[in-house]
C-alpha cells in the first residue's frame, strides 16, 4: 500500500509539474523501484531477523550486476535516450524482487499455506509498530532533509557551473556512502541483533561502528587519490572543478560510516525518538551553518556544512553509546 501511495504520489506531482514527455518515460520506469524495493525488501527484513543475510547480499550483487551489464551495453551501443538507463533501474528492481519472492516462496511456503488468514494479528503489536515506523520514517526525512539543504542553499548563492561542479561531487560521494549501509545491514544480524545482552551488543557496536569507519576512510582516501580520473570519466573535463571538491567530501565521509554503525544501538534498542531528535539537530545546524557561510564560500561552505552535519551526527551516535554503558555495582563492606 505504501508502495502505491508513493508512485501515486510521484504521479500527481508529474502531473502538477508538467514535464516534457522524456521525464515522463524515465519517471515512470524509476517509479516501478518504489513499487517493488520496500514491500519485497520484507523478505530482508526477515533473512536479518534470523541472521541470515547472505542470501540477500548475493541478490542485491546478481541485480546490481544486472543492472551493470545493462547500462554498460546501452553505453556501448551508443543509446542516449534517459528512459533506456532507466529501464535497466527498472529491470534491477524486477530481479531482486523476483528472487527475493523465490527464496521465501521455497523456504517458507510450507509455514504460510493459510495465507494472510493465517496470521495471528495484534492490534497493539500492530500500533507499537505503526507508531514506531512513523518515527523512523520521520527520522528518514529529517536526514535526507539534513542531506539536502546544502544544494537548496547553495544553489541560491553560486553560478550553474558552480552548483553543478558541487553537485555531481555530493552525487559520487552519495553513491560511496551507500556502501556503510550495506555493510551494516549484513553484520548487524550476527553481531548486534541476535545478542541477547545488551553489553555484549554494545561492545559489538563499538566494534562494528570502527570497521565502518575504516572503510569510510580507507575508500575516502582511494576516491581523494582517483577523484581526477573519477570526474573526468564520469563528467568530463569541464567538471575539474570538481576534483578539489570531492577529495575533501570524500575524507569527510568516513564520519557517515562511523554515524551509520553507532545507530545500530538505537535501533537494538528500539528507540526511533533518539534517531528523529540526533536528525532534527542535524538538520538544524546544518541549515543555519549554510545559511551563512555558504553565500561567503560557495561551494566550500557547502562542504564544510556536509562536514559539520556529520559530526554532529556522529557525535550524538558516540554520545548515546557511551550512555547506555553498563553500570557497575560496587558493595562496600
Amino acid at each position: 500500500m505504501g508502495g502505491v501511495i508513493g508512485y501515486l504520489l510521484m504521479l500527481g506531482y508529474l502531473y502538477a509539474t508538467s514535464p516534457d514527455a522524456e521525464i515522463w518515460h524515465a519517471a515512470l520506469l524509476l517509479g516501478i523501484a518504489i513499487l517493488l524495493r520496500e514491500p519485497f525488501g520484507v523478505v530482508s527484513a526477515w533473512m536479518q531477523a534470523r541472521t541470515h543475510s547472505r542470501p540477500g547480499v548475493l541478490f542485491n550483487t546478481a541485480a546490481l550486476g544486472t543492472k551493470a551489464a545493462l547500462v554498460g551495453a546501452l553505453f556501448l551501443f551508443g543509446v542516449r535516450e534517459v528512459s533506456g538507463y532507466a529501464a535497466a533501474f527498472a529491470i534491477e528492481a524486477v530481479v531482486l524482487a523476483a528472487m527475493q519472492m523465490l527464496y521465501f516462496r521455497l523456504r517458507m511456503c510450507e509455514h504460510c499455506a493459510g495465507g494472510l488468514s493465517g496470521v495471528d494479528w495484534q492490534r497493539s503489536r500492530l500500533h507499537e509498530l505503526l507508531t514506531s515506523g512513523a518515527l523512523f520514517w520521520a527520522s528518514f526525512m529529517l536526514m535526507m532533509g539534513a542531506r539536502r539543504v546544502d544544494q537548496l542553499v547553495l544553489q541560491q548563492a553560486v553560478s550553474a557551473a558552480d552548483f553543478g561542479a558541487y553537485a555531481a561531487c555530493m552525487q559520487v560521494v552519495d553513491n560511496f556512502t551507500i556502501l556503510a549501509s550495506v555493510l551494516a545491514a549484513g553484520l548487524a544480524p550476527a553481531y548486534v541483533y541476535s545478542r541477547g545482552n545488551l553489553a555484549e551488543a554494545r561492545t559489538n557496536i563499538g566494534h562494528v561502528a570502527l570497521a565502518l569507519t575504516t572503510a569510510g576512510l580507507v575508500g575516502g582516501v582511494v576516491i581523494a587519490a582517483c577523484a581526477p580520473w573519477i570526474v573526468h570519466l564520469l563528467y568530463g573535463h569541464a567538471f575539474a572543478p570538481t576534483i578539489a571538491l570531492l577529495r575533501a567530501a570524500a575524507l569527510l565521509s568516513a564520519l557517515v560510516f562511523a554515524d551509520v554503525g553507532l545507530t545500530l544501538l538505537a535501533v537494538r534498542l528500539r528507540r526511533p525518538d533518539w534517531i528523529a531528535i540526533k536528525w532534527l539537530a542535524v538538520f538544524v545546524v546544518t541549515l543555519l551553518f549554510d545559511l551563512v557561510i555558504v553565500p561567503r564560500y560557495g561551494s566550500w561552505g557547502a562542504i564544510a556544512g556536509y562536514g559539520l552535519g556529520n559530526a554532529v551526527a556522529t557525535l550524538v551516535g558516540v554520545a548515546l553509546w557511551w550512555r547506555c554503558r553498563p553500570t557497575t555495582s560496587v558493595v562496600t563492606p
